[in-house]
């Protein structure tokens, strides 16, 4: 069987919703609705992690390393607007619940 090139793509996009570590993603009444709302929410808690490792990992570089001691001044926002993007995500969810809740407008 030969595969084309839109299977390769459906079995990838698959496989990697398998991946998605549903235990590290903050659960959200959305998700059970759809895939792609749980998908977003995982990359999101992925980027909040990765931001807090590098922020540990550059600190013993900053001091090492003199040249890099003003990198802290670039970690620290990235880390405060992922926080905040992160929140209103969240908030976006509800208000997307709160909507269906009250059925659709006039």
């Amino acid at each position: 069987m030969k595969l084309t090139k839109q299977k390769l793509k459906q079995i990838i996009k698959e496989e990697l919703k398998l991946v998605v570590d549903k235990a590290e993603v903050e659960e959200h009444e959305m998700y059970t609705k759809d895939d792609e709302l749980r998908e977003i929410g995982a990359n999101i808690a992925d980027l909040l992690k990765l931001t807090e490792k590098l922020s540990v990992n550059m600190t013993p570089m900053q001091v090492r390393y003199g040249q890099l001691a003003h990198m802290g001044a670039y970690i620290h926002p990235v880390g405060s607007a992922l926080k905040t993007f992160s929140t209103k995500y969240k908030d976006a969810l509800d208000n997307v619940v709160l909507a269906a809740a009250k059925g659709p407008t006039k």
